[in-house]
């Protein structure tokens, strides 16, 4: 019985199927609004106009099934440099893991 049972979990881990890539970035985004609700770019304001951010920068993800559900997925920070090399042109974020 115990043969029949360990084959039976070896056999699950050979046909079982690995997570995949996660890839995060908005490179076919096309809106050049800062206040776009769909396919925006990221922006950046110090107290003046807001212009297409041009460098590595902090940024959290979130998901949900709703705008009042959502849950963090993803955290690139500068600090610890998994946001470093995401920035790919102004406005632009890519991410792979």
């Amino acid at each position: 019985m115990k043969r029949i049972f360990s084959a039976l979990l070896i056999g699950v881990a050979i046909t079982a199927y690995p997570q995949g890539q996660l890839v995060l970035d908005n490179l076919s985004n096309t809106s050049t609004s800062p206040i776009a609700t769909a396919n925006g770019l990221f922006w950046l304001s110090t107290g003046g106009a807001p212009v297409l951010i041009d460098q590595d920068f902090n940024a959290v993800f979130y998901a949900g099934t709703n705008s009042s559900s959502l849950s963090p997925i993803a955290t690139f920070l500068i600090s610890n440099g998994t946001a470093v090399g995401d920035h790919a042109g102004p406005g632009f974020f890519f991410e792979d893991w």
